[in-house]
């Protein structure tokens, strides 16, 4: 195995997400990819702390032999940063654009009150128009940067079918 090939790969490689690597690994495909390639994928996984059952040598390999891994809870994390980023900054422009005056002050009155131990009633903060635009704020603010953070991966190596790293050398 050549050892200077399998640097070139992980260096190329490096920054793909898990999902993309685990799709050519189970794809197995020798004839695209040398096995310098999967020597490399195999290598960025482990260093992921992923556990990489025993990779199959010949592109034939039935569906049953294909890896099976447990999913990294990086995507898990990820989605959750994200989610509550966008969610404080969604509460951060309902509270500054979307209340009227009197909502900023029923605002004021109920995080002073909780602060001081006094709860509000349940029921009559889940019936104020503040309570549905604050969930609101979340819920949109929360999913938006939760889908721009999974598209915002870290960009993934081009599909070309070519056997070597670098054409150039």
């Amino acid at each position: 195995m050549d050892e200077n090939l399998v640097r070139e790969y992980c260096k190329k490689w490096d920054d793909a997400d898990y999902y993309n690597l685990m799709e050519k690994l189970n794809e197995n495909n020798r004839d695209k990819y040398p096995d310098e390639a999967f020597e490399a994928i195999q290598r960025i996984l482990i260093s992921r702390g992923v556990n990489i059952p025993t990779q199959n040598l010949k592109s034939e390999n039935s569906p049953k032999d294909s890896i099976q891994s447990i999913p990294s809870s990086k995507p898990n994390i990820r989605f959750a940063l994200f989610f509550l980023a966008g969610a404080v900054l969604g509460i951060i422009i309902v509270r500054g654009f979307f209340l009227d005056p009197i909502e900023e002050i029923a605002w004021r009155l109920f995080w002073e009150g909780l602060g001081r131990g006094k709860l509000i009633d349940a029921g009559t903060v889940v019936k104020s128009a503040t309570f549905a635009k604050c969930i609101a704020g979340i819920v949109i603010g929360g999913l938006a940067a939760a889908f721009l953070g999974s598209n915002l991966q870290k960009s993934t190596p081009s599909k070309t079918d070519d056997k070597s790293v670098s054409q150039n050398n």
